[in-house]
């Protein structure tokens, strides 16, 4: 696993991450919104500055049980 930060702007609308994909990183929201949008959930969850995602599968080597999207500009 890489031992370093990346910081990482995405555009409204544009896809973080997505489900079935290898998890190679864990989120962490710094500034923006993001919505976790999983096949049983609905709507989508949100997730503001603060929020981390994508943890539990990166570090269990599996894959991304979610899609996660920006819902405005995100860092």
């Amino acid at each position: 696993m890489p031992d370093e930060i990346t910081l990482r702007k995405y555009l409204k609308g544009a896809t973080v991450i997505k489900e079935g994909d290898p998890a190679t990183a864990l989120y962490i929201v710094v500034r923006g919104q993001v919505e976790i949008v999983h096949p049983e959930t609905k709507p989508g969850r949100e997730l503001g500055p603060g929020s981390m995602f994508g943890e539990m599968a990166s570090l269990e080597g599996a894959r991304y049980h979610a899609t996660a999207r920006a819902v405005t500009d995100t860092v």
